[in-house]
C-alpha cells in the first residue's frame, strides 16, 4: 500500500494519504488481530 501511494510509514506512525482514505478499513484490518481469525464475525470488505 505504501508503494501504491496510499500511505506513508515511519518508525513512529502510519499516515494514510487522501488516496487511501477510501481503503482505510482494509489498512486497519492489517493491524487487527481479531480480523485474522478463521471465524467471520464482521462483514467483508467489498
Amino acid at each position: 500500500m505504501q508503494q501504491d501511494g496510499l500511505l506513508t510509514m515511519s518508525p513512529q506512525d502510519i499516515v494514510v494519504k487522501p488516496a487511501g482514505r477510501l481503503l482505510i478499513r482494509n489498512i486497519c484490518m492489517l493491524f487487527d488481530r481479531y480480523s485474522a481469525q478463521k471465524v467471520a464475525r464482521f462483514s467483508k470488505v467489498i
